[in-house]
């Protein structure tokens, strides 16, 4: 489910029936999004300022290991909502060829580690897990990802 808002000039100039949902919204849409709201702020709010720590405790993983890789770029993210920017060289920060992007691409789901390439130039490489992942299962993607990149890259 979502929600958009904008100024009043702006509204105006979208044409009316121009922004169409492929899930029109209903009762049974509603109540899942009515529960899954509870299930991110019960306990207060435990589940997200989890995903928060695990996220930055990842992201300094992945900081550390792209010390000793060149292709790996600029680590960034929210919570576990993570990108890695994948470039020739540090030097340049120009992005990764897309057959060399595709091929670890390939190389990270034959280690079992699913990702998708995303960005202006399809450099960066996103991991968004469940909010429930376990702290190992987390960190053992990560790891893989970066043993991957330093064997493949």
């Amino acid at each position: 489910m979502a929600g958009l808002t904008m100024r009043k000039d702006l509204a105006e100039q979208v044409d009316d029936l121009s922004q169409a949902n492929t899930f029109s919204a209903n009762a049974l849409h509603c109540a899942v999004c009515l529960e899954n709201i509870d299930i991110l702020t019960e306990n207060d709010n435990a589940l997200v300022k989890r995903s928060a720590s695990l996220g930055e405790a990842l992201m300094q993983r992945l900081r550390q290991g792209a010390a000793d890789n060149d292709h790996i770029g600029e680590v960034r993210g929210s919570g576990l909502m993570i990108g890695i920017e994948m470039v020739k060289d540090k030097d340049s920060c120009e992005p990764i060829q897309q057959d060399v992007m595709l091929n670890f691409l390939m190389e990270l789901l034959n280690q079992g580690v699913i990702s998708f390439p995303c960005g202006r130039y399809g450099n960066v490489v996103r991991f968004m897990p469940s909010l429930t992942i376990t702290r190992d299962h987390a960190f053992k993607g990560v790891d893989l990802f970066l043993e991957t990149a330093k064997t493949s890259l």
